[in-house]
């Protein structure tokens, strides 16, 4: 039995005056985290389209309607004076000291909403972020089609029933705030609040213009920040099921930015893609890419459509000026581009006996192709989004893997 696997890379830069779009890259941009210190194949193409010179891309902003400003990515090691709590910074995420794949206990307990009962969940990680067989979506069988399952283990499965998830999330807010992720999953609201349930989270999203976990951090009780430190699940979870605390202000902070999204967090495909490729950009004396969730969407929009419609190569958008005016459409959204240019690589291969191979296997097969190869270094890209990997069975006979830039 054949598969195919699908995976994008999306990348963006900022364009200098008079320069023009050459061939893609892989890269990834990062929100804010709380901490800096918490914190194969056969053949390859390269695409590039022509384009025309957009504004200077402001990474991981997306449109604020309501004037919500999201937090610059550069990170921040400041302490405020009144409280003792680190700003957020909007850096990769990093881990908390000792982490747990699972949390062993899995009885909610008399008291589940106390801070002793969900600090429990502090340090977990879904099983994607540390297994590569994870990192794949069979389209036809997957309760999502458009992308992966978050898996935190039965605790805190058992926590997400429990709580009234319309304290912090409201479906029509999070797709106003994250266009591209909702054309990713093709708005459809159960998908996006199970999506915000689980990695959204742990990221630090906004759901709500009725709660921002960066001002509920501020303003929290310090004992509940000492408890937490920047696990930002359990300050989502706390306020949910605790009364008392739903009086606290959760929308600002006096004297303190306030992000829709704190951190971005990766799967283990992503970040060893991410790795591979910066390490080239070090040796060539470029600077690193930051991974960008929007671009990450847009990424999987396209792996996913390739996957779906039993499409390879560029085809989808080369073809059809109405799915080029589509992807222009959501990038604009994203980061305020008036216009932009969707640039791909792409290789063909089989799909992956040992899914552990995946970014290894990737990242060789656009070295052996000079376009890709020098793709990879290019200085004009500076952030990344990156798909999972989409497949079907016994459809294909060849995997493919994309490289997709906006310039």
């Amino acid at each position: 039995m054949k598969k195919i696997t699908i995976s994008l890379i999306l990348f963006i830069c900022v364009m200098i005056a008079g320069c023009s779009a050459t061939d893609a890259t892989e890269e990834g941009s990062s929100p804010a985290s709380k901490q800096q210190d918490e914190a194969s194949a056969s053949d390859a193409s390269g695409e590039t389209t022509e384009e025309s010179e957009p504004d200077t891309v402001v990474r991981q902003e997306t449109a604020d309607p309501d004037n919500t400003s999201e937090a610059e990515l550069t990170p921040e090691e400041d302490m405020t004076e009144d409280d003792g709590k680190e700003e957020p910074s909007a850096s990769q995420d990093t881990d908390d000291g000792d982490v747990s794949e699972a949390a062993e206990d899995t009885d909610l307990g008399d008291k589940p909403g106390t801070i002793e009962a969900i600090s429990r969940l502090k340090g977990i990680k879904a099983d994607c972020e540390s297994n590569n067989e994870a990192v794949v979506i069979n389209g036809p069988l997957c309760v999502n089609p458009y992308d992966l399952t978050w898996d935190y283990g039965d605790l805190y499965e058992k926590y997400i029933d429990i709580c009234d998830w319309s304290l912090v999330f409201d479906a029509d807010y999070y797709m106003k705030k994250f266009p591209a992720l909702a054309h990713q999953y093709h708005y459809d609201k159960d998908l996006l609040l199970r999506q915000f349930q689980t990695r959204g989270i742990h990221e630090g999203r906004q759901g709500s213009e009725n709660f921002n976990v960066g001002a509920y951090f501020y303003n929290c009780d310090q004992s509940v920040y000492e408890a937490f430190g920047h696990d930002f699940e359990c300050y989502y979870l706390y306020y949910m099921l605790n009364d008392k605390e739903q009086s606290v202000n959760a929308t600002k902070s006096e004297g303190h930015e306030i992000s829709t999204q704190y951190k971005v967090i990766l799967t283990k495909l992503q970040q060893e893609e991410l790795d591979k490729v910066n390490a080239l950009r070090e040796r060539k004396n470029v600077d690193p890419l930051e991974f960008d969730s929007e671009l990450e969407a847009v990424a999987s929009y396209r792996a996913y459509t390739n996957a779906s419609l039993n499409l390879d190569g560029h085809g989808w958008v080369e073809d059809s000026q109405e799915h080029r005016d589509e992807i222009h459409s959501i990038l604009g959204s994203v980061h305020g581009l008036k216009e932009n240019v969707t640039a791909e690589n792409t290789v063909y291969m089989s799909y992956y006996e040992n899914a552990e191979n995946q970014a290894k296997d990737h990242f060789h097969d656009y070295e052996c192709s000079k376009p890709h190869y020098e793709a990879m270094f290019n200085g004009k890209y500076v952030a990344i989004g990156i798909s999972p990997t989409f497949y079907e069975t016994e459809k294909y006979r060849c995997g493919v893997h994309f490289q997709t830039f906006i310039d």
